[in-house]
């Protein structure tokens, strides 16, 4: 759980709840936030390719 959206935290949060399950997935997908703005940090980390969803398509 995050206590606000900064980037850094949110970042942070990912790799740490998402690390032992990295080798189950290769694909995350985002909604354009701001707070997704280390996403390259996050695919480093977790071996894994992100994708940024269009405006209202997130199904």
């Amino acid at each position: 759980m995050v206590t606000n959206k900064t980037s850094k935290l949110v970042g942070n949060t990912v790799i740490n709840e998402l690390k032992a399950f990295a080798p189950l997935f290769k694909i995350m997908a985002f909604d354009n936030g701001k707070e997704f703005a280390e996403h390259q940090r996050m695919v480093g980390e977790l071996q894994s390719t992100t994708y940024f969803e269009d405006p209202f398509t997130h199904w």
